[in-house]
């Protein structure tokens, strides 16, 4: 679960997998890849604006997709992917999918 260090709570992924029509559809929920930012700390109001306006438009840690695909069953027959419009996030779905 190495991969786990990684994801970090966010905007989330909906994945949608339907392996046939007697199926029942499954939902994965991704959360988005760890944002290349350092974390200031504890900080005051004004910080934490211009830190989350950093934070919004940083691009995301690289990881192995690899790692959370081997989590998902039958990941090849996704049809699917729903996103934030985030940049981490749409990063995050573009590097997995």
């Amino acid at each position: 679960m190495d991969w786990l260090k990684f994801i970090i709570p966010g905007i989330m992924l909906w994945v949608f997998n339907t392996p046939g029509l007697n199926a029942q559809n499954e939902i994965y929920l991704i959360r988005h890849a760890k944002v290349n930012l350092r974390t200031p700390g504890w900080i005051n109001y004004k910080t934490v604006i211009v830190h989350r306006q950093a934070y919004d438009q940083s691009p995301i840690v690289d990881f192995d997709a690899a790692e959370v695909l081997a989590k998902i069953d039958l990941y090849n027959e996704i049809d699917t992917v729903f996103v934030s419009p985030q940049m981490r996030a749409r990063q995050t779905a573009i590097q997995i999918f």
